[in-house]
């Protein structure tokens, strides 16, 4: 594992021992040989009287004396690079033991900061926290990019399946299905040279036949010959209303991966609002401010323009009158939802707008539009099978 701390300076005890060094000698170099000579009698005897004082004997004594290694920025030197080489190596043990990198880094580089600010080394402890701050927010900005990623994938993954793999096609209900074959005998009528010959005669008997039957169905049904002609147009405007639908749903899974309820509550809006104020001054926002910024623009955006589509899938044009835009809006999530509203319109919409389009695919594969008419809960989606409800409901639980 590379070192925890790369890219940030620290003098080591060598560098400080240069430094103490190189200070001697530019005093030196503005003194006489006499005060030369005094200044650095006067240094070696207090190093001497240091070290005696301390009871420090043995080998390299004389050269801890002759050097300056007695001055206590070296030791001070020592003990951060001992704080640094712990931390390294409690990383190194997280890591292996299956801590993410980044994260074991961003807590050494915390605990480092804690030994130097126990020290006494507080710009070394604000040199360190501020580099954790700034890697713990580009790790939690390329998490959210990852997790959108991954989001993005599993959406394409399931239009790709559905593509693939469409519902079976269901049997057209009868009154359909007898005037196809209505169409298909006047047809074959058509093509006889002879009207008045057998093959003639026989398809007329069947068309008779077929009439009765269509008869038969419109009494006890109630419907007219004229439901299923009409649905061509119908079953056409209901294709429409399924890629709407798609939309609208991409809008509101957009919303609820960046909902926050503590946005959303009276003291989540002020601090929001303190953030745009303070963007629209030209202040300088921290990284943490302009990703929260962000999200929460994000999340505004999809809100409305999910209030946006959804107006317009059920009026067929754009926001109208305030009227009507209010009363319509009650159904969706608007940015001035309570958090718990919010999170109960996200969830509604989570399985209706999924179950409106496998009720609009069953119409479409039966020909028959009547289909529409069946209870939205019958085409409810299960947990267990659509991941995206699920990862929905997993959200908004939190």
């Amino acid at each position: 594992m590379a070192s925890i701390f790369e890219g940030i300076k620290f003098e080591t005890p060598t560098d400080v021992q240069e430094r103490i060094l190189r200070e001697q000698q530019a005093l030196l170099a503005q003194m006489n040989s006499r005060q030369a000579a005094g200044f650095v009698s006067g240094q070696a005897l207090a190093r001497l009287i240091s070290r005696f004082r301390t009871g420090e004997r043995g080998e390299g004594f004389f050269n801890r004396l002759r050097t300056g290694t007695a001055d206590p920025r070296i030791r001070e030197a020592e003990q951060v690079q001992e704080v640094l080489g712990a931390a390294q190596q409690v990383a190194q043990a997280e890591v292996e033991a299956g801590t993410d990198p980044t994260i074991a880094r961003i807590q050494a580089m915390r605990r480092a900061a804690s030994e130097f600010a126990a020290m006494g080394r507080t710009d070394l402890a604000a040199q360190l926290q501020a580099q954790a701050l700034t890697l713990q927010s580009q790790f939690e900005v390329h998490q959210a990019e990852l997790n959108k990623l991954r989001a993005d994938t599993r959406l394409t993954e399931a239009k790709t399946e559905q593509l693939l793999n469409p519902p079976p096609e269901e049997p057209k209900d009868e009154l359909t299905r007898m005037q196809d074959q209505r169409e298909r005998l006047t047809a074959l009528l058509h093509e006889q040279g002879n009207l008045s010959g057998p093959a003639a005669q026989y398809i007329a008997q069947r068309i008779d036949e077929v009439n009765q039957r269509i008869e038969k169905i419109i009494t006890i049904t109630g419907r007219t010959e004229h439901d299923v002609g009409a649905q061509k147009s119908t079953l056409a405007s209901l294709e429409r209303n399924l890629v709407e639908t798609q939309a609208t749903l991409d809008q509101l899974t957009e919303a609820i991966r960046t909902f926050d309820p503590a946005h959303y509550t009276l003291g989540g809006r002020i601090e929001g609002g303190f953030l745009r104020f303070k963007d629209i001054l030209g202040l300088p926002l921290l990284e943490e401010e302009k990703r929260e910024l962000t999200v929460r623009t994000e999340n505004l955006m999809a809100m409305n323009q999910l209030l946006n589509d959804y107006i317009h899938q059920i009026t067929g044009a754009q926001v109208g009158q305030k009227e009507e835009q209010q009363r319509l809006a009650r159904a969706v999530p608007t940015p001035g939802d309570s958090p718990t509203v919010l999170a109960t319109k996200m969830r509604t919409l989570a399985w209706m707008l999924p179950a409106i389009q496998a009720r609009t695919r069953a119409a479409l594969a039966a020909g028959d539009v009547t289909i529409i008419n069946t209870p939205l809960e019958q085409f409810r989606p299960s947990e267990d099978t659509d991941a995206l409800y699920r990862e929905a409901l997993e959200i908004l639980s939190r």
